[in-house]
């Protein structure tokens, strides 16, 4: 089994990740909340 992140720190490592990715059929990430 993986060592998963604590405090949502994978998920936002993912939003940081998709957040640099810049193409035709994607569509741009301004931002997101992490609280409920």
């Amino acid at each position: 089994m993986e060592k998963s992140y604590n405090d949502g720190e994978e998920f936002c490592i993912e939003v940081a990740t998709i957040g640099m990715i810049h193409h035709v059929n994607v569509v741009r990430l301004l931002g997101f909340c992490v609280e409920g």
